[in-house]
Formats: C-alpha cells, sequence, structure tokens
C-alpha cells in the first residue's frame, strides 16, 4: 500500500516537472509576455497557430535610446486593449524582447538597430515588420496587427491610481516649493551669469547634433562587421547618439578652456601661478581640438586638417 502511493505521488512529480506551463500564465498585466532564454522558441516555431506580435528594443533606462522609451508604453497600451476586447486567448500573443536577456535571440534575426516592431503569422518564422519612422502611436501599430490578423481593437491606456495622486501630491508640493522660494528663484533668473551659462549649454546641445538624433531617431551605437560596438557613424549624412556624448564634451572643454582663458587666467595672481594656469588650459583647448578635428576627419575621410592625432 505505502508503494503504491510512493508510486501515485512520484508520477505527479514526474508530470509536473515535465508539464510545460501555460504561455498565458506569463503574461503580465498588460497581457504582454517578457521574452527571457529559449521561451520565445516555444512562441514561435513555424508550426503556431497563433500570430505573434514582437517587440525587440532595449530598456532606455540601460541604454540611451530615445525612441526605445517611446515605444514601450504604447505597445503596452496596444497589448492591454486586445486584452480587453479579447481575452488572452485572441489567437493573438504579445511579446518583448529586451537586448540584455536576449542577445542570441538579437543575433540569430541579425537585429542591428532598435526597436523592431515585427509580426509573425501562424505558422511561420518569418517576420512582417513595421515601419517606425512615420511614429510610434498604439494606434500605427495597431493598424499593422488589423492588416494581418483581421482583428482590431479601440486603444485602451491603463490607468494607474497610484500614478494619479502622486502627480497630484508631486503638483502641491512644487507649487509650495515655488512660493516659497520666489525671491531666491528671481535673483536667479535675473542673473546675467545664468542666463550667459544656460546660452552656452543650449548652444552646445543643438550644436553637437542633438536635435538631430532626437528628430532620425538614432540609435545610440551600432553593431560593426565583426560584431564591435560602433559609436561614431562613418557619415556625415548621420549621427549615433553616443556620438552626440561625445561631441558635446569635446565643446564643453573647448568652451571652458576659452573661459578660463579669457576670464579667470588675468585674475590669477602670482606669475607662475598664472603662467602655469595658462599652459594647462592650453593644452586641453590643444587636445581638445585635436580630437575635434579627429572625429571630422573618420565621418569625412577627405577632411584635409590634421593637429596632434
Amino acid at each position: 500500500m505505502k508503494f503504491g502511493k510512493i508510486l501515485t505521488y512520484l508520477t505527479l512529480f514526474v508530470v509536473a516537472c515535465l508539464a510545460k506551463p501555460d504561455l498565458n500564465s506569463r503574461a503580465d498585466d498588460n497581457g504582454v509576455i517578457a521574452i527571457a532564454g529559449r521561451l520565445f522558441q516555444r512562441i514561435v516555431t513555424g508550426k503556431q497557430d497563433h500570430t505573434t506580435v514582437a517587440l525587440f528594443s532595449v530598456d532606455a533606462t540601460t541604454m540611451n535610446c530615445e525612441i526605445c522609451r517611446l515605444i514601450e508604453p504604447q505597445f503596452k497600451a496596444l497589448a492591454y486593449s486586445y486584452k480587453q476586447k479579447y481575452g488572452l486567448d485572441s489567437g493573438i500573443r504579445f511579446v518583448y524582447a529586451d537586448f540584455g536577456k536576449n542577445k542570441n535571440l538579437f543575433e540569430q534575426f541579425g537585429i542591428e538597430t532598435v526597436p523592431n516592431f515585427w509580426v509573425f503569422k501562424p505558422k511561420t518564422v518569418v517576420p512582417i515588420a513595421a515601419d517606425l519612422s512615420n511614429g510610434v502611436d498604439a494606434d500605427k501599430l495597431a493598424a499593422l496587427v488589423l492588416k494581418e490578423t483581421g482583428k482590431g481593437a479601440p486603444i485602451v491606456y491603463r490607468q494607474d491610481p497610484a500614478k494619479k495622486y502622486a502627480s497630484l501630491v508631486s503638483t502641491v508640493l512644487c507649487g509650495a516649493a515655488l512660493f516659497f522660494t520666489r525671491k531666491m528663484l528671481l535673483n536667479v533668473f535675473t542673473s546675467r551669469k545664468v542666463w550667459a551659462a544656460l546660452s552656452i549649454i543650449t548652444v552646445i546641445t543643438l550644436s553637437s547634433g542633438f536635435m538631430f538624433t532626437r528628430i532620425r531617431f538614432s540609435p545610440y551605437s551600432q553593431r560593426g562587421e565583426h560584431g564591435e560596438n560602433l559609436w561614431l557613424a562613418g557619415s556625415q549624412q548621420y549621427q549615433f547618439g553616443a556620438e552626440v556624448q561625445v561631441v558635446s564634451l569635446i565643446y564643453t572643454a573647448l568652451t571652458m578652456s576659452t573661459i578660463f582663458l579669457a576670464v579667470i587666467a588675468p585674475k590669477v595672481q602670482g606669475a607662475k601661478r598664472q603662467t602655469l594656469f595658462i599652459f594647462f588650459w592650453l593644452v586641453v583647448l590643444w587636445l581638445g581640438y585635436s580630437f575635434l578635428v579627429d572625429v571630422f576627419q573618420r565621418k569625412m575621410q577627405m577632411y584635409p586638417f590634421k593637429l596632434l592625432l
């Protein structure tokens, strides 16, 4: 009798271990399944009887990808809208693959830039890609899903009461802080030095290519032919996010060098200290221009000028 019970329990244990969990149970409150490991191969097998709507992206908090940050809530709203209308058994699965957790999967599909919004129709592993150059609104993403599946859903954005109350509290606290610090803020905003600093920051930001990458939704970096991480786009017509940061740092160093030499250097006491001060910032100025010219040469091979590098 005891042997029979042991055998029964052992059988149940083996069945529980071998049983594959329901994929719907992996979906979050929005109806999105987060991909990790080989889970994607279980969803898109080439023999699947459902449509898979996939977002291949990167966590915007770990990598500077503005379009990734914009599309993620839109994708969640899309999945939530279909969940509200059809439930999780609609024949459409929404999955999210983060680059940091699925590097092998990204390599498998040859993904070099993010994000990618793809639709995998039943019984195929060949994706249908959406054109994200015209925007990443949930309505535009839904148009592709409707076209490929014949099922549509009005977009519904989840309301988070906690965020609503937090926003209200933040507004009240900010209003109170502005009221009690109004005199100090008035002195700050009427200061010539503050406006000069803001002007310099604005000029550096705009001249370094920040607006270009924002408008074009340029990636932060890109994979090269040999798998290396490229931070500099080898063309005058394109620019990466990392390149903008590097150029901004160079412009900042050049600006600070010029300001220190023109404004601070004449006020330094002692001939020896003043000479060392001027020499140091002249070196920084020379190195800054050398790096800047080197960047220009990398982007345009025919660029004729060269300094230290």
